[in-house]
């Protein structure tokens, strides 16, 4: 099920059912408001893609057309971070993730082919943003 980052909601998006990908997540928040938080994400990131990629996903961000899915949703995404927060003895807070698998298939050419991103967010867990 796709999530228009926009803040425009569509069919598909009123159906999804978001869990907090950390207990200091938010799963109820909105498109835009999450939008807003992964934009920075992926603008970070702008220089990791080469010329012709970035100005896709620029255009994306620009003109609201990245779509998100939950990972769990996108056949051969495969990751599925699970969170451990762990309290030491002098009782300072830790936290460990795992469940990292690489992709596959379809999910795996368009990460490669630089047209998609796998990211985890406390808000929503783990998602794969295409555009």
């Amino acid at each position: 099920m796709f999530n228009k980052l926009s803040g425009r909601s569509d069919s598909a998006a009123d159906t999804t059912t978001w869990t907090a990908g950390s207990k200091f997540g938010d799963a109820s928040i909105s498109d835009a408001d999450f939008n807003s938080e992964i934009e920075g994400s992926l603008r970070a990131a702008l220089a990791d893609f080469p010329p012709e990629k970035r100005a896709a996903l620029e255009a994306a961000i620009s003109n609201g057309t990245l779509k998100v899915q939950k990972g769990s949703d996108v056949e051969g995404y495969n990751t599925r971070t699970t969170i451990t927060y762990n309290v030491g003895a002098g009782g300072g807070q830790g936290m460990s993730t795992s469940g990292y698998r690489a992709p596959t298939g379809a999910a795996k050419e368009a990460i490669d082919a630089g047209n998609a991103v796998g990211l985890w967010t406390a808000d929503r867990g783990d998602v794969y943003i295409s555009w």
